[in-house]
């Protein structure tokens, strides 16, 4: 499935959101999702395999999200 998406960040444990095994299924909708201020969702494109691709604008805008507390372009908190 090609093309670019939303990831849910299955956040289990000390999971890493720059490993794009840590993100399930990819969806066209931008989720929102309960919980303190921690990683929501991710939007890339699709690797062929149902993974995001984690580019280097999705990095910075994790960081930012989280150094900021709020959503970046590429980036959901959750809320």
């Amino acid at each position: 499935m090609m093309g670019c998406y939303w990831y849910i960040f299955i956040a289990i444990g000390g999971a890493d959101p720059l490993d794009p095994n840590n993100y399930g299924s990819p969806t066209s909708i931008k989720p929102s999702c309960p919980g303190s201020i921690k990683i929501c969702a991710i939007f890339a494109c699709d690797d062929g395999f149902g993974r995001p691709i984690i580019t280097q604008i999705i990095i910075i805008d994790i960081v930012r999200a989280l150094q900021f507390g709020t959503d970046q372009t590429t980036v959901a908190l959750r809320s």
